[in-house]
């Protein structure tokens, strides 16, 4: 058994796995028993591990072959997106004991990303335009992601007991991906938002995890 960025992952030889799908079950069922559920954890795991495992065939013989060929075909030299996936081919197929020189040349590629430019955010005054085109609980979610600046799974998980103080404070749960804090309004002379009047959408949040509540409207 080793230690892998503070988690520990048993060795995998022993155990008489094939395919990809069988080493996946394998490589899931060992994560879990040294990794707490937590939704921080899983929205974790279905990230950096979920999302890139699902592009592998189960039924095929899990190779370094394999993976070095979905790497390729799916990411772009110098990307976050090959870094991520050498990073988790990679914990694989040393799970596996898979014979060879392994992936880590995909890792540690990633160049960064082109700088933000402030000025292509919207004004207040359009920021509050479209927030008229939402109603009821939609419009809330609107308004707290804007006045408060927060992602839309911490507006949706955000605790609004202390919404009527003065200012109006939400706060933010531990579960989330920046963890607990209490969120301060946002001054901005344009804006009429009401979000002391709490609402949420009809969206599913129980059993949910982060990256998952609002993909697809959270039905």
């Amino acid at each position: 058994m080793r230690s892998l960025s503070g988690v520990l992952i048993s060795k995998g030889k022993q155990k008489l796995a094939k395919t990809v799908g069988e080493w996946l079950e394998k490589f899931e069922t060992d994560h879990w028993n040294h990794v707490q559920k937590s939704p921080t954890k899983l929205n974790s795991w279905h990230k950096d591990y979920e999302l890139k495992f699902n592009h592998l065939p189960k039924d095929e013989p899990l190779t370094l072959e394999l993976l070095k060929r979905v790497v390729l075909e799916r990411t772009e030299p110098e990307s976050r997106s090959r870094d991520g996936y050498g990073m988790a081919f990679r914990l694989l197929a040393e799970f596996a004991e898979l014979p060879g020189e392994g992936l880590k040349e995909f890792e540690g590629v990633y160049s960064g990303g082109n700088p933000v430019n402030p000025r292509n955010l919207p004004s207040e005054v359009k920021i509050l335009e479209t927030g008229k085109l939402f109603k009821g609980g939609w419009q809330w979610l609107y308004a707290a992601m804007a006045v408060y600046g927060l992602r839309p799974h911490e507006a949706l998980l955000a605790l609004p007991d202390r919404l009527q103080e003065d200012p109006p404070l939400l706060e933010i749960p531990n579960a989330t991906k920046t963890g607990y804090r209490i969120a301060f309004p946002i001054s901005a002379d344009a804006w009429d938002f009401d979000v002391q009047s709490y609402e949420l959408p009809p969206i599913q949040i129980e059993g949910r995890n982060n990256a998952t509540l609002v993909q697809d409207g959270g039905s």
